[in-house]
């Protein structure tokens, strides 16, 4: 991998991250993150290492947890490749949100707010820029979907069809702005 390239710096911060979080999920361990906006978080059990909630449990017995501190050596390894994709492009928006993902991994979650702060700056000043955006909308939705902000999601959402001659594209947002509605409404 050239060691200039931003993009191969997240992919890598990107497999570690996967890793983790596919060993945590194959032990019935939702990572912290999936159980943000969650109805069941009560009947889980939290799984700690240390001060760091890495997931909640599923399962009715916990199982044997020895490999936690190699779980959080993958997330720190995710965000050392994570923060050099940004030293290198510094308007790597999807870099700054997957390391927030990680940051909240690590309990490390006042950061892991100025990382999707960040991104929302240089998302909001590209749709600023250019209206017709896809991608830029479609982080931005996303972001507010993750945070909990449906409304502006879906608002969100519903340019990209507008924007897009896929027809799959367009039908799979359509898709998702119902999803997201019908798990808003009462």
């Amino acid at each position: 991998m050239d060691a200039s390239f931003a993009r191969g710096h997240s992919g890598r911060a990107s497999a570690y991250e996967q890793v983790a979080d596919g060993i945590l999920e194959l032990y019935g361990i939702y990572p912290i993150r999936f159980c943000a906006n969650s109805d069941n978080e009560s009947k889980r059990e939290p799984i700690k290492y240390g001060n760091k909630i890495l997931g909640m449990c599923a399962k009715r017995l916990i199982p044997d947890l020895k490999f936690l501190r190699e779980i959080v050596w993958l997330y720190e390894q995710a965000e050392e490749e994570y923060n050099e994709a940004l030293r290198l492009d510094p308007t790597d928006t999807s870099s700054y949100i997957r390391l927030s993902y990680v940051l909240r991994q690590l309990g490390r979650n006042d950061e892991a707010t100025n990382y999707i702060d960040r991104a929302l700056t240089i998302l909001n000043k590209a749709i600023l820029a250019d209206n017709q955006d896809k991608q830029s909308y479609s982080e931005r939705a996303n972001i507010f979907e993750q945070s909990g902000q449906i409304e502006l999601a879906v608002s969100d959402l519903e340019r990209l069809p507008t924007l897009s001659t896929n027809e799959y594209e367009i039908n799979s947002t359509r898709q998702k702005i119902e999803e997201l509605r019908k798990d808003k409404a009462p």
